[in-house]
């Protein structure tokens, strides 16, 4: 070892220059993007096993959202947003679903308006209903960015067709459509004739040419549909209402026709649930509901992988969202392989 009264000191030579230093060695490996990090969020096919590519969960998870209009008691309770706001990632996850259909200009002051607005509010007794109330109402102040929906559509229906991989379609089904903004566009995309393309969900009929289907899908014919898409519906219903609903999916497919969904792989951590709880609380406030809705079940994807296949699907591909994904949203597509009247 040498001795540490051998290094010698830097020439005081004028026209001696020292190296420059280095902020990092060069040959150290740069850390990958940590959750936080601002890296793209965009959809990727990963192909991966069905029982390799998302840990299993036993657990179903219910939560409803606290509303109460009696706020004398309410100082100790543990609130979606107290939970989703002490965690940093969470809370920005939260932001950026609420501003998504704002004006890029606009955004960095409603942001800094909500969180200013939940800090003072979570502070003192307050619900959730009460704090996302004052969000929504201070949110109206600002317009909307038809761009952004633009864009959102534009995704849903390029990862549709990336899924599908050249299937031929003929016949489509927009199970829970909303709008069917989305579900027009895949079908013109594709080619799909307007009266052979169907929308349902619970809402009055949007302008559409589509064919919109409120409530119900019995009027469509047996074994006539090639595509169906669900899209972050499943988990709404109750075990009733899915079964009901997967009867139905499947009395309309044809075998050998595919199903898209895109749902949570939801991990069982509270600050996702607390975050998915809020994100359903912003859509009903935001979107004038009359009733404040119950989230409903969240499930990990091997889980709904399992309950599709006692339906008779098989699980043919997953795309994965790279980058940031604070909702572990994700796409599978399964294929019909058979038709069975009794689950087990």
């Amino acid at each position: 070892m040498e001795s540490t009264n051998d290094t010698k000191r830097p020439s005081s030579n004028p026209r001696t220059k020292r190296p420059p230093r280095s902020r990092r060695a060069p040959n150290r490996p740069r850390k990958p993007p940590t959750k936080g990090s601002n890296a793209a969020c965009k959809p990727t096919k990963v192909y991966r096993p069905v029982a390799q590519s998302i840990v299993a969960r036993d657990t179903i998870v219910r939560d409803t959202i606290i509303d109460t209009t009696d706020t004398t008691d309410t100082a100790n309770i543990v609130t979606n947003f107290s939970i989703v706001w002490a965690d940093k990632y969470h809370r920005q996850a939260l932001n950026k679903y609420m501003t998504k259909d704002r004006r890029r200009e606009d955004i960095n002051t409603i942001i800094a308006d909500i969180n200013q607005l939940v800090g003072q509010m979570i502070s003192r007794p307050h619900t959730d209903v009460d704090v996302m109330n004052a969000i929504v109402t201070q949110q109206n102040r600002y317009a909307k960015s038809n761009a952004r929906w633009r864009e959102r559509t534009n995704e849903r229906a390029k990862s549709i067709i990336s899924l599908l991989s050249g299937r031929r379609v003929m016949s489509y089904l927009d199970y829970g459509c909303a709008d069917c903004k989305i579900t027009q566009q895949v079908s013109e995309r594709l080619n799909i004739p307007y009266d052979q393309t169907y929308g349902m969900d619970i809402i009055e009929p949007p302008d559409t040419k589509i064919i919109y289907l409120q409530n119900s899908i019995l009027s469509i014919l047996d074994s006539s549909i090639d595509l169906v898409t669900v899209f972050v519906t499943f988990h709404h219903l109750t075990d009733v209402e899915l079964e009901h609903c997967l009867g139905e999916i499947v009395r309309v497919m044809r075998l050998g026709g595919v199903l898209i969904i895109r749902e949570h792989d939801f991990d069982g951590s509270a600050e996702l649930q607390a975050l998915l709880n809020l994100i359903h609380l912003y859509i009903d406030i935001a979107g004038g509901a009359a009733t404040i809705q119950s989230p409903g079940s969240y499930r990990a994807a091997t889980d709904w992988t399992a309950i599709l296949n006692r339906w008779g699907f098989r699980l043919d591909d997953v795309m994965t969202y790279a980058g940031n994904n604070p909702q572990r949203l994700y796409y599978a597509i399964y294929v019909l392989e058979k038709k069975s009247e009794k689950k087990e």
